[in-house]
Parts: C-alpha cells; structure tokens; sequence
C-alpha cells in the first residue's frame, strides 16, 4: 500500500531544514514572486537551488507554490520564473492561474501539476475536469467534510492533497475579496492583510449591537486526532499550512504528524501523548484547535472571537493579592519563557527573566514593570495564564536540528596496489561511481594499513551519508598519505551527490503558444442584469419592458416562474455546489422550463453544463485574468468571460479573442463566501472605522458579506463588450434609479461618496 505523504511549509531555508529533519516526505516553498505567501521570507533564484537540492540529497520531493492570479502582461516573467524551477529539478508546481496552466500542459510532458486550493476546487467535477486538462493532483477546499472528501475520492482516481493543521480562512480560498477591496491588498496575489483577525461588532436590522470581538478569526485547524479516518478515506497527501511560520513551528508540527502517521502504519491505530497535544499548543494555535469543517460547520467549533493571536497553552491563573501579581500554576516555568496574561480580551504578555519568587505550594509571585503593574492592577486584577514560548521546547528543537540526518547509505571497495593509482568504488541505490587517485608508491617506514584507510573512508563529517561496508584490497608495502585518501573520499562523495542531483535536472524551453497581443477596441452593444430573488426580477422586468439587447441572469431556484418569452434568460447558481446531486436537480428544472444557458460560477459547474451541451457563461469567480485562461475555456463552448473584480482598466485592454467579454459596472461586491453561517447571528458587521457590511444568505444558506460601498463605475468608454449591473440585494429604488442611469441614459447622481470604482482606476498596484 503506497504510504500518505506528509507534506510540509517552508517560508526560507531554515524553515525547510526543519521540515526535512522533522521527517516531511515532501515540503513545499515558493518564491519571491507569484507566491500566495508574498510576505513571507520566500525563496530567491539562487537559494531555490540550494533548496532543491537539499531535499534531493536525503531522498525528499520539493513543491513550488505558484499559486497566484497573474496578468496578461505577467505571462512571460512568470513563465521564465517557473521554466527556472522546473529545470532546476523542482517536483510538483501548485497553480492558481488556469492560463499558466494551460500554457504548462501544453509545453511540458508529464508534468507534475497541482491545482491550488485557490481554485475553489470542491466537488468530483472540478476535480474531474482538471484531470482531464492534465493536472496530477489538486488541493480540495478546507471546507469539505470527511464524507464529501470520501465521495470526491471515489470519483475520480487524480491525486488528492487536504490540509491538515493551521489557520483556516474565513472565506472560501480564491474567492475572498475583502482585504483586496477594502485593503488594496490581494489574497489572489499573496498579500492578504488578514481583515477576518480584525475586531468587529454584529448588529441587527435596526444596528442595535449584538455582539463584539473578532467574529471573523477562524481557529486553526488540528485533524490529528483523525489521521486513522484521513488515511483510510484515500487521499494522497495531508498538508501542513505555514509558509509564514518559523522553523520551531515548522520542526513541532511535522515531526508530531510524522511519529503518528508512522504509529498509525505499524500499529493500525494511534494513541496520542499528551505532551505532544501540549506542544502544538504552544508553537501556535488560536482559542484551541477545531477539527474545521471535517465532522460539522458549527460556530463555536470554528470561530475565537477572544483573540486572533497565538493563544499558547492554559497553565494556570493569576491574581493580584496585597499588591502582588501572584501565579498559581504547576507548570515549572523557565528563563527565556514568554507568558500571556488574560482577561477576556486583554492581554499582557511577560518573559520569565529571574523574575519569578517561589512562595508555597503552586504559588509564585512574578515581578514586573511599574507600568505594567499598574495596567494589570486597573484592567484585569485575575484572569488566566498562557505559556506561548517554551525555552526548553526551542533548545530541544534545536539540539535536534544539530543532529546529522541520514539518508545514503554507501558501500565502499578500495583498490590500493603498488605502481597503479588507487580506485574508490562507491555503490548506492542501483548507482556506481568510481574515483581515481594518485599512484600507490612503495612504503619506506610507515606501512599503510587497512585500519587506517577505514577511519579516512569513515570520515563523513556533516555530510548526510552512512558507510555501510567497506571493502579493502590493500597490497602489502602499499603507501598513500592521508590526505590523499581524504582528498579521494571527498570526490566520491561529490560525484555521489552530482549523480543524484543530476537526475532531476532538466533541460526544457517552455515557449509561449501564439496569443494576439494587439487591443481590440469594444463597444458595449449589449447589457445584462443579474437579480438575486423574484421581487427583484419583477422590477428589473417593469423597468426594462420594451428594451432590447438584455441579458438576464437569473436564479435556477426561480426559473421556474413563466417569463415573457422574448427575454434571454441565463440561468445561475451559488459559487459552491458541492453535491452533485443539486447539479442534476438544476439540470432537471432548467430542461423542464427550456433554458439551455448557464452562467457557471466554480469548474465542477463548467464541467457538469458543458458534458450535457449547454451553453456556457463563465462568472467572475473563475477568475480568468490572462488571454491564455481564455482560451483554455473557448474549448468548452463559452460564449462569455465575465473579468473579476481585480482587473484594472489598463489590464481589461489586454483581453482579446473571440469570447465576449463582460464587466461589472454595478455591484454590492460580494466580499467572502462561507459556509460558516453568520447570518444566523446579526444583519450586519461594523469595523473599527464604522463601517457597515451587510451579511446575506445565499440559496444553498451559505453567508456572503457584502462590501460597505457599492460598486459604480460610470464610464461610456469601458474596454467590453458587455456591462453587467449586479441588483442582488438592492432595493427597488435604487434598481429604478441604476436602469434610468445607466441603459436610459436618464438623470444624474449627485452624492457619489457612497460609491467606489473598485480596482478599475487603481493602476497595476495589485
């Protein structure tokens, strides 16, 4: 039975030393460029190397996350960055963009591609699809359950990777906009500014507060206790999320994985140690861990509303007694530990430096700062203790990391005879390599014996290599200095690196497939409206009566309902469809009221409408942001590209083919889609500037959050051929008043401070 791979983060080559010694099978990195972790350390051209070839020596895969959205005019510094990689010798490369897919697929044999977890990929026909495009394994959303990881699993027979411990967003991977749109920095581009560890208040309809802390901050995810289930399920590959923490983090985690995935294969079952439970609670953990959305989508399993930070590890209380911060705990606390003081939602956070006095029993009293003190003493007089550094835990990590790691096991045989030069055979794996010395010379006094040649061909210092056996013909009087000996282990050694090294390496040339880079000057000579719910498709449709040339996209669950037979119905869904069930409950519906036009919101949606013949929409979310993901799709009877929301005005320029391309002109921007259901809870979210964001349930009772300015932008001379106006949860006078605007050419807005242009004039920043 082929094992799970354990794969793990590596922010910079600290980090990746920690992985490979902690046991990863595999650890995955990106670079400074094009990296979904652009704010981490990150690796350069030159040190990429280094990194390659480290974990090639000890018999380690290595994966470049490339795993972001990327620009027309990015496709060529993009594909010299990942042709480098590949040449290098990297193994896998993870990929959000679909047009640098494609344009990899087409240009290199075999090779091994990973669809990102930014692709939304969360049912068996995304996964299917892809597989067909070429890939070799794809990244499933967190947010899938145990059951729905099964059933894609017996699907469909591609690779499947999920995660396994770490931070776990708000929103569904690749469709979170709200750092983007209200940060000016991209998730889709590796800079998010994290607004969901933001505090927040929710309110009601009438903005009465119902609750306050940070609503949004997921706890990070453990499925340790599940590694029997995971295993079984079928997947290829459980992940470590990381990429931004430090080496000790990165060393704890996966050599904790690695002993109980081991425990799991050799015994059938696992039984986890409290000591390590402990462990992974101080490297790094928010409110305790959750379980995500393996067994259930709770709200209190998944959210910390206390704090966003690393909560550490809960060993005891304080107080302040006659005027002393007194400790009541067990745990034995070391010079060098860091300690958080809570209460609620404050926080102070000490280092233990000799400042702790013993007083009985559990008790300590812990001298700090007047300032501090004084701060302790007027906001939270008791509260809890949390251990968030370990002193001892870091020296153990690194006692560790000085310890010589062993992967090439070597048998030496050595040929030393009078007047011929010397030979060192050297035989690995199913490899041989030979080294030629200098001539063996007559002994004068000192005889060489075959002791000595053993401890020169044993001096392996802080390679990675095991001499297994030795062989020795030695002729008698034979005489060779050490350093000669010495100087012939090292090449041995050399040339057993570059052999494995070279194996990996390859020499390809990807060139870019033919694309029209001239601007295609559009007119908009169409509209489409999309509604969200009957009431307002009964204003649109009043509104519009007698204009042509409208697009009308409206929701399966009310297509049903007799509409007038001149409208060009498109009929849509949620961006997650996860059952395929529900695809072929649309499918049914829409062929009993005759609509044969879908606007497709994921890939497993692309695949069910197009393997059936409909006619295809693509919807923003898809995030097609180069002329090459275009035409990956043409094949798949699209009629119309809609570009997200991230596109600039200069960057819609670059879009030309045969497709129609759309552009959103008016929109209450969907910011997150999540399957946490925070709509039970309150109308809306009020940030620290008073910002209210709405918050609505989508037709399969997911939550969207809707941004606090709606999107305008008012333009003649949009770069399209169509211009959307997006009604969803807009009320009937406003959707009047945008129709008059906009296709009517009527009347004017006075107060435009309610409204933003988005990305549209924000430059290249992105």
């Amino acid at each position: 039975m082929k094992k799970i791979e354990l794969l793990s983060p590596a922010g910079g080559m600290d980090e990746l030393i920690a992985a490979v010694k902690a046991g990863a099978d595999t650890v995955y990195i990106g670079l400074s460029n094009f990296s979904a972790r652009a704010n981490a350390k990150n690796f350069t051209k030159e040190n990429l190397i280094e990194a390659i070839n480290f974990c090639h020596l000890r018999k380690r895969k290595i994966y470049l996350a490339f795993n972001t959205l990327i620009f027309n005019d990015e496709i060529e510094k993009a594909i010299d960055l990942v042709n480098y990689a590949y040449n290098q010798g990297i193994d896998g490369i993870i990929v959000q963009d679909l047009g640098i897919s494609k344009i990899l697929l087409n240009n290199v044999p075999n090779i091994n591609l990973h669809a990102s977890t930014q692709m939304t990929v969360h049912n068996s026909e995304g996964v299917n699809l892809l597989k067909e495009l070429g890939f070799k394994r794809v990244v499933l959303a967190r947010e899938l359950s145990l059951n729905e990881i099964r059933n894609i699993k017996k699907e469909t027979d591609i690779e499947l990777e999920i995660f396994i411990h770490g931070a776990l967003c708000f929103c569904y991977s690749g469709q979170c906009l709200f750092s983007s749109i209200v940060g000016q920095r991209s998730g889709n581009r590796g800079k998010c500014a994290q607004p969901c560890r933001m505090r927040y208040q929710i309110l009601d309809n009438n903005l009465n507060k119902i609750d306050d802390g940070f609503l949004l901050s997921t706890r990070d995810i453990s499925l340790l206790n599940s590694l029997p289930e995971l295993i079984k399920s079928g997947v290829d590959s459980l992940k470590i999320e990381g990429r931004m923490k430090d080496k000790y983090y990165v060393y704890t985690v996966t050599s904790i994985y690695r002993k109980y995935i081991d425990m799991y294969y050799n015994f059938g079952e696992i039984n986890i140690s409290n000591e390590d439970r402990n462990k992974l609670m101080i490297v790094f953990n928010r409110g305790n861990f959750s379980n995500g959305y393996l067994y259930n989508k709770k709200i209190e399993n998944l959210l910390y509303k206390e704090a966003p930070n690393n909560t550490g590890l809960y060993i005891g209380d304080y107080e302040i007694l006659d005027n002393k911060l007194i400790f009541n705990t067990n745990k034995n606390l070391n010079n060098g530990d860091i300690i958080a003081l809570r209460n609620n939602q404050n926080e102070i956070v000490i280092e233990i430096n000799n400042n702790l006095k013993g007083l009985n029993n559990s008790k300590y009293h812990c001298v700090i700062n007047k300032g501090r003190f004084a701060l302790l003493n007027q906001k939270f007089k008791k509260g809890k203790i949390f251990l968030v550094k370990s002193s001892n835990l870091i020296k153990q990590i690194e006692e560790n990391l000085e310890k010589q790691d062993i992967s090439i096991s070597v048998d030496f045989d050595i040929f030393i005879k009078l007047n011929e030069k010397v030979r060192l055979i050297a035989k690995f794996d199913d490899v041989t390599i030979e080294v030629i010395g200098q001539v063996v010379q007559k002994s004068e006094k000192a005889e060489l014996t075959k002791q000595k040649v053993a401890e020169s061909l044993k001096k392996l210092g802080d390679t990675n290599i095991k001499v297994r056996n030795i062989n020795i013909q030695l002729q008698d009087k034979s005489f060779l200095k050490v350093s000669e000996l010495n100087q012939l282990r090292r090449e041995a050694i050399n040339k057993i690196y570059q052999s494995i090294i070279s194996k990996y390496k390859k020499d390809i040339k990807i060139s870019l497939p033919e694309t029209n880079k001239q601007i295609i000057k559009r007119e908009p000579t169409k509209w489409s409206i999309l509604v969200n719910n009957e009431n307002e498709l009964r204003t649109v449709l009043n509104k519009t009566k007698g204009i042509e040339n409208i697009d009308y996209y409206i929701p399966y669950s009310i297509i049903e309902n007799q509409q007038p037979n001149n409208l060009n119905i498109i009929a849509y869904f949620d961006r997650i469809t996860k059952d395929k069930e529900i695809l072929e409950k649309i499918h049914k519906k829409l062929t009993e009221c005759n609509v044969n036009q879908v606007l497709v919101r994921n890939l497993g949606q692309l695949k069910f409408f197009f393997d059936l013949g409909y006619s295809i929409y693509v919807d923003y979310s898809l995030n097609i942001t180069n002329n090459y993901a275009v035409q990956l799709l043409s094949k798949y009877n699209v009629k119309r590209i809609c570009i997200p929301f991230e596109v600039s005005k200069n960057r819609l320029n670059h879009f030309n083919g045969n497709l129609e391309v759309e552009y959103i002109v008016f929109s209450r921007i969907p910011l997150m889609e999540t399957e946490i259901e925070l709509y039970k809870l309150g109308k809306f979210l009020k940030d620290r500037k008073d910002n209210l964001f709405e918050i609505v349930k989508t037709q399969y009772n997911r939550t969207e959050i809707l941004n606090c300015k709606t999107l305008l932008i008012n333009e003649k001379d949009i770069n399209t051929n169509v211009k959307r106006l997006d009604f969803s949860f807009t009320n009937k006078e406003q959707i009047e008043i945008m129709i008059d605007y906009f296709i009517n050419d009527l009347g004017s807005l006075d107060d435009l401070s309610q409204y933003t242009k988005g990305h549209y004039e924000r430059g290249e920043y992105l």
